[in-house]
């Protein structure tokens, strides 16, 4: 077993001496840790114990071969969908524990010559623009890494309508805070 799960995802052994409650305590402990914040070691946890699930249900002489399938099935899925070298992937990872309170982004007032901006949310590598009709309805959407984003014609804003806008800050993985809406007057 590795010496943490902070930065590397538990090896398929692992997992599945965790599924069979052989782990000690400590090793327990920490793919537990992992598991907390890692959603693909969640996801794999559920589907492994739902096989062995169905595995308990089926009559005992089929149980022989289960098992073994499941855990490799499980060495398999591991194997294909985690990389095994540094992350290709340039975009910061969030490994922050969840429930920390971050700032919102702050709307500018606007838009100066068709342009919304905000403040920049500490942590954030993306923000989702949203700008709302009177009613509620999503007219336009769209994500960015920048702090500003000029508003297009096709849009649907138009001179003199009503409309809202917000701004969602990606501050983790799955993990978003939102500034106030904001009335938008093209």
């Amino acid at each position: 077993m590795t010496d943490s799960y902070s930065d590397t995802h538990p090896e398929a052994d692992d997992l599945a001496a965790y599924l069979d409650r052989s782990l000690d305590a400590e090793a327990r402990a920490r793919l537990e840790a992992h598991v907390a914040w890692c959603a693909e070691c969640r996801a794999e946890l559920r589907e492994v114990s739902a096989i062995l699930r169905s595995a308990e249900a089926a009559p005992r002489r089929r149980l022989a071969w289960i098992a073994p399938a499941a855990a490799a099935a499980a060495a398999v899925i591991l194997l294909v969908a985690l990389p095994r070298g540094p992350a290709s992937d340039p975009a910061p990872s969030h490994r922050d524990a969840p429930g920390l309170v971050d700032r919102t982004p702050e709307l500018a007032p606007g838009p100066e010559t068709g342009v919304l901006r905000w403040s920049r949310v500490e942590r954030a590598d993306r923000y989702r623009v949203t700008v709302f009709s009177e009613d509620g309805t999503v007219i336009w959407r769209t994500e960015t890494p920048d702090t500003s984003v000029a508003l297009p014609d096709t849009a649907g804003v138009v001179a003199g309508g009503s409309y809202l806008w917000r701004v969602d800050a990606r501050v983790g993985i799955d993990r978003w805070v939102e500034s106030k809406l904001e009335t938008l007057s093209p």
